[in-house]
């Protein structure tokens, strides 16, 4: 099988885990691509995409295959979480001291 990577830096990662990831499918016999652009690219759907969002979600557009949603906190391991998860805005939170002390994650 076949694995395209998205080439960062030659030799470089963009961290450990990308590397580990690369490592693992080089351990299994896959063989590995390093690609700037996939648009010139003839690709299947037994093709693996591994980098970025932005690459693996253009693989994906360019074999016609919808891109779901976010669903960074799935409701299913809410018991998970370690804390309140709500939806608000900076504004709000930075002129509401009794607010203060939260993680603030963009939304989208």
């Amino acid at each position: 099988m076949t694995l395209y990577t998205e080439k960062i830096t030659r030799g470089q990662f963009s961290n450990i885990s990308f590397y580990a990831g690369i490592e693992a499918f080089y351990t299994m016999g896959f063989e590995i691509i390093e690609v700037e652009d996939l648009k010139y690219l003839d690709i299947s759907q037994d093709n693996i995409f591994f980098g970025s969002i932005d690459f693996v979600q253009n693989a994906l557009r360019k074999l016609n295959i919808e891109i779901p949603g976010h669903n960074d906190y799935p409701t299913c391991l809410k018991k998970y979480f370690g804390r309140k998860i709500t939806e608000s805005t900076i504004n709000r939170i930075s002129n509401n001291p009794e607010l203060w002390n939260v993680f603030v994650k963009p939304k989208d």
